[in-house]
This record gives structure tokens, sequence and C-alpha cells, in this order.
């Protein structure tokens, strides 16, 4: 249990260095993979050897115990990445179906994990802080692949701008942060549907 004390203890510095930490959770995790194994060929030599197995039950609840805290922090660091990429990361780098995917993957992994922390304070409230941040994100992700779905040309941008009621359009330095700068998410279903026909415009090229 010295592993729960570990992350307790150092919760406020950790939580500005969640890559480290997450690199860290990760090399316990390979750790504790590597007992496993070790255990597991233990056991088989003392079975050999006509001896009693002995129990390593306690492994598998370290083990298990263990998960919450992998999850948080692998899914914090991964989330943390991307979201400055997202926002950073010129317009023709943006993956808008990566992006979907991680969203909600990082807020089913937050929910369960906040769950398991309820009786945690400390780390209750980052796995909320984080999961906070994925939900207030999550409104801009339909946005994201709208505009950049495959086969909008100049056409369609024109549609959005008129639309926006100013132009927009993937000039140098356009990036997801001036999508939501520019309030575009004010204009998502008319947006949607320009995006809708880009698309078909693309699956007919390819019938």
């Amino acid at each position: 249990f010295f592993l729960f004390f570990f992350f307790f203890g150092f919760f406020f510095f950790f939580f500005f260095f969640s890559t480290d930490v997450a690199k860290l959770t990760q090399e316990i995790c390979e750790k504790l993979k590597d007992y496993k194994e070790k255990e597991k060929n233990f056991n088989h030599s003392e079975s050999l050897l006509n001896k009693a197995t002995t129990d390593y039950g306690q492994l598998k609840l370290v083990e298990k115990d263990f998960v919450p805290y992998d999850n948080l922090w692998s899914t914090t660091d991964k989330w943390f990445k991307s979201n400055r990429s997202w926002h950073n990361d010129p317009w023709e780098a943006l993956n808008a179906q990566e992006m979907e995917n991680i969203v909600n993957d990082s807020g089913r992994i937050l929910s369960q994990t906040i769950r398991a922390f309820k009786e945690m304070p400390a780390m209750l409230k980052i796995g909320e802080h984080v999961k906070k941040e994925v939900e207030d994100f999550r409104k801009y992700v339909p946005l994201a692949l709208a505009l950049r779905t495959e086969g909008m040309k100049e056409r369609h941008w024109d549609e959005v701008s008129a639309v926006a009621g100013f132009d927009v359009r993937p000039k140098e330095g356009f990036t997801m942060t001036t999508v939501i700068r520019m309030n575009l998410i004010d204009h998502l279903s008319e947006i949607e549907k320009v995006g809708e026909k880009a698309a078909k415009a693309v699956s007919y090229t390819h019938l």
C-alpha cells in the first residue's frame, strides 16, 4: 500500500507534472506485470517439485487497486497533450475523428475513475477537474468534424463565411483556436449541413 500513500502525499506536485506521473504509473504497471510473470514461473516450479504453491493474492489486489491510478494519469496526460495539439497545430494536421475518439474515451475512463476515487478527495478532485475540461470541450467536436470533412472546397468555405457573417477559411495560422475564438459554435447546425454537402460531393466522385 506504499503506492497509495506515494500518490496521495505528492498530489499537489504531480498535478502540475502529469506527463512525469503518467510515465511513473506506466513503469509501475510494467513492474506489476513483471511480478505477475515471476509469480507464474515460481508457482510452476513449485508444482514441478511437488511443493505447495505460494499464494500471491496480495499482488493481485495491488494490481487491481492500482488500475484507477494508471487510468487517471495516463488519460490526463493524453488529454492535456491532445488538447494542446488541437488548439495549436496547423489546421490541415487536425484529425477530427481522432479528436472525437479521444474525447469519448477520456470522458468514459474519467467517469469510471471518479467513481473509484469517491472516498479519496484529493484524487477525486483531479479526476473531476480533468473530466470538466473534457466535457467543456466536447461541444466543439461536431464543429471540427464538419469543418474537417473530406471534400471541403472553396465554395463550402464561402457558405461557412456566409453563415458566420465574415470571412472564414483555413489561411496561414488558422487553427482550432481560431475556430473557437470566431464563435462558429453558434452556427453549428448550419455548418454541419455544409459539411454534409462536402461529404456527399466526395462520395459521388468515388462512385
